[in-house]
Parts: C-alpha cells; structure tokens; sequence
C-alpha cells in the first residue's frame, strides 16, 4: 500500500498536466484589434477627459460649497473684479454639477457632449482666472487640468463619432 501512493500521485500529475497542455492548445474566441473601442489611442485621451470632466465637477461643486459658506481657507478680503466670493461660489457650483453631468455623457459617447464639455471648460477657466484672488495656487491648477481637458477633447474627440 505504501508504493502505490506514490504511483497514484505521479499518474495523476500527468493526467493535470495532459489536462492543462489540451486547454492551452485550445483557441479561443479574440476580437479583431482594429473593432476594439481601446485599438485608437485618441480612445484614452477621451476617456481621461470624460473622467476628468467629472473629477473637476465634484471639485468645482466641492469649491463653490466652500465660497458660499464663507470657508476660512479662501484669502481674507481679496478684491473681486466683478462680484463678490459667494455670487462666484453659485457660479463654481453650476458649473460643476453641469461638468459632472457632461462628463458622464462623455463617458457613454455622446458627441454633442464632447463640445459642450469644451464650452464648459472654457467658461471655467475664465471663471476660475476671475476666482484667482480667493486662492492663486488652486486656480492656477484648476486653469492647467481644465486645458488638459480641453486638449483631449478637442484633439481625440473624433474617437467619439467614429465610434457611433
């Protein structure tokens, strides 16, 4: 009984691995590279910008909350040229929940969401340029990932109605 343990063992790691060498031979179902939705490298510029749109709009609402409710972490007494901290807060809080929608249509191809995430970027940096004397650094960033945004959308965008 002692000898024929080990002969089970062998036997059976050699019926695993006629197993595995029949599933490796096997072919299995592949798309065609060029019918894949990621075989365009434009396709991830596009799906960044799509996340980012939404990033940035959780981040504007997340902002224009804080300027409403007067947040000490905004510059003290910081001269607007039009407006006031609060009136720019409503403004940064439309704007976000407005680019989180935007960028979840972007998200499921929606081309004319592509160039109504452009315009949206495009009033936000103006807007955040205007908000520059509540916090410089944060704008400045803000201003830097708004035409990152706007260079994925408008250079790769086509991804989008190729795709439809």
């Amino acid at each position: 009984m002692g000898l024929a343990a080990p002969e089970s063992t062998a036997a059976q790691s050699m019926q695993q691995e006629r197993r595995e060498r029949h599933i490796s031979t096997q072919r299995t179902p592949t798309v065609p590279l060029e019918q894949h939705a990621s075989h365009d490298p434009g396709y991830g510029w596009v799906l960044f910008a799509a996340v980012l749109l939404m990033l940035l709009g959780t981040v504007n609402l997340i902002e224009g909350l804080a300027a409403v409710g007067n947040s000490h972490f905004f510059v003290r007494d910081a001269h607007y040229i039009l407006g006031s901290l609060n009136a720019w807060g409503w403004v940064a809080i439309v704007i976000g929940t407005s680019r989180f929608v935007t960028g979840f249509a972007v998200l499921v191809k929606n081309q004319p969401a592509r160039w109504v995430g452009v315009g949206l970027l495009s009033v936000n940096t103006v807007v955040q340029l205007l908000l520059l004397p509540a916090d410089p650094f944060w704008s400045v960033a803000i201003i830097a990932l708004d035409i990152l945004a706007i260079f994925a959308l408008i250079v790769h965008g086509e991804v989008l109605a190729e795709a439809r």
